[in-house]
């Protein structure tokens, strides 16, 4: 963080000795440097309330010993208070989304009021074209994850490891790890309803709808738009190249793949449905579980290989695709005739009706993918 110095009037010719200096010459900025060297602690919450503190240890250090001296210097003098109250809420309008890796310490400063407004500022840049959108929006989701991280581990988790419930300053950290939060979704949302320019941008979306706990409910709207990248990828050509282009689309033209490229993957698949639609069958019906372990043992060792061939091959297919889809999601479905219906490709045995919005969003694309396999003879 840049170090500015904000005065309240020209500087004393007599400070007061022993302390940075009275409130008239004090120098917030240097106050900032030396309260963060002994682990001196601030936060900015979004309703522009400043919270300063220091982390108390089990041990007493000449650090910790500072750090009180200074949070008391500031807590008896309303003036020098309000002198750094200023720099820091300039600062917060200021604070760029993605703090330097190379600041890390304990001084980290949330100006979470800075960070919304600046990530507003970047998601409401005009289109520029397909790509640029995208890694506009991919950039500023970046930036906010990176220092949502950053947050997270330097200032939230040790204060909430060293703080009692309820103090002030645990408290002032908790409502600016939920405005942090707040942009990191808010820019992965905006990201998820930009159009994909590439099969890269397209996985990375299905990625965040696999991760329940980050996107547990998605919207409506980011839903049509994975459909819409599909359909402009898909209609630019074979998947062998619009949907698994990472450049430009006009450096790199569609091009059509051997069919049999997909050979080994299909095989694979077909050996892992056979062990897994045989398996339960040729259990016993009774016996204690030291036995059925001994007897699933080699059944979990096939079911890994074929898996991880399945894993190993590269799909060029529509049809290689679902199947990685499906292995993906095997299990994920509550219901055990569903879930049969789901690796077996009968979707229409599944009831649409009684799934969630993921699930429906899952056995639309494995659908699609379905008809396109029949439109291309894949």
């Amino acid at each position: 963080m840049a170090e500015t110095s904000i005065r309240t009037r020209a500087p004393s010719a007599n400070p007061q000795p022993g302390v940075i200096g009275n409130a008239a010459d004090f120098d917030p900025a240097a106050w900032l440097k030396r309260f963060s060297e002994v682990g001196g602690w601030w936060v900015v919450g979004a309703d522009d309330r400043i919270s300063i503190g220091w982390t108390p240890r089990a041990r007493e250090t000449i650090e910790t010993v500072a750090a009180r001296a200074l949070w008391r210097e500031i807590e008896a003098n309303p003036g020098k208070r309000k002198a750094l109250e200023r720099l820091l809420l300039a600062g917060a309008q200021g604070l760029p989304v993605g703090l330097p890796a190379t600041y890390t310490g304990q001084s980290l400063y949330l100006a979470a009021t800075g960070q919304r407004k600046i990530a507003f500022d970047e998601l409401a840049k005009p289109d520029t074209g397909a790509r640029a959108a995208w890694e506009s929006a991919m950039a500023t989701f970046e930036r906010a994850d990176r220092f949502e991280a950053l947050f997270r581990e330097t200032v939230f988790n040790p204060l909430e490891a060293d703080l009692p419930i309820g103090d002030p300053l645990g408290e002032a950290a908790d409502r600016a790890m939920d405005q942090v939060n707040d942009v990191t979704d808010q820019a992965r949302r905006v990201a998820l309803r930009t159009p994909a320019p590439d099969g890269q941008a397209l996985r990375w979306k299905l990625e965040q709808f696999l991760v329940e706990k980050v996107m547990p409910h998605p919207p409506a709207g980011e839903i049509e738009q994975i459909f819409a990248d599909l359909d402009r990828l898909l209609a630019a050509g074979p998947v062998g190249g619009a949907l698994a282009t990472e450049g430009p689309q006009a450096e790199q033209p569609a091009r059509s793949l051997p069919v049999d490229q997909d050979a080994p993957l299909r095989a694979a698949w077909a050996l892992w449905l056979a062990i897994r639609n045989g398996y339960e069958g040729s259990l016993p019906l009774d016996c204690s579980q030291e036995e059925l372990e001994r007897i699933e043992a080699p059944h979990w060792a096939a079911v890994d290989a074929v898996e991880q061939q399945i894993l190993d091959a590269k799909a060029t297919t529509p049809e290689g695709i679902s199947i990685k889809l499906r292995l993906a999601l095997d299990a994920s479905f509550g219901d055990r005739d569903e879930n049969a219906a789901l690796i077996n490709g009968d979707f229409d045995r599944l009831n649409a009706a009684g799934l969630d919005c993921e699930k429906r969003l899952f056995v639309d694309i494995l659908r699609d993918l379905q008809a396109m396999s029949a439109r291309l003879g894949a």
